[in-house]
């Protein structure tokens, strides 16, 4: 069973890396599960930094999806709010690892943890909007 939970969600994370073209809500869940299994086995640092992989593609695919589907002045808008949220997110990390208290591979972990939740909301805010336009 585990073998297949594994099988499926790398299909989920190729789907999302590989096609280089589209993304679902479904892709963040299954990669969501595939961290968290990849947790239960006890390799926090490298499935944090996995997860952050992962997202950040995600997050490069949402992007360009929805860039692809909008016209000229919506995609202007779209990179003036994405230009922002880079800015924001810049400050969000340095403030991740100023306020991170945990010392060694656990800290390490816990920051690239908060670092791809806090891509992860971006992803999720591309997907929806890309959904209302269908």
């Amino acid at each position: 069973m585990k073998a297949l939970n594994n099988i499926l969600l790398l299909l989920a994370y190729s789907l999302c890396i590989s096609a280089q073209t589209t993304i679902k809500p479904y892709n963040i869940v299954l990669i969501d599960k595939q961290y968290q299994v990849c947790l239960d086995d006890g390799q926090n640092m490298k499935c944090a930094l996995s997860y952050y992989n992962k997202m950040d593609s995600c997050l490069n695919v949402a992007y360009k999806q929805l860039l692809s589907k909008l016209d000229k002045s919506s995609k202007v808008a779209l990179k003036k709010e994405q230009s922002a949220w880079l800015k924001e997110e810049e400050k969000e990390f340095k403030a991740i690892d100023q306020e991170n208290t945990i010392e060694g591979r656990d800290g390490e972990m816990a920051i690239e943890d908060e670092k791809a939740k806090f891509i992860k909301e971006r992803v999720l805010v591309l997907i929806n909007k890309i959904e209302t336009i269908r």
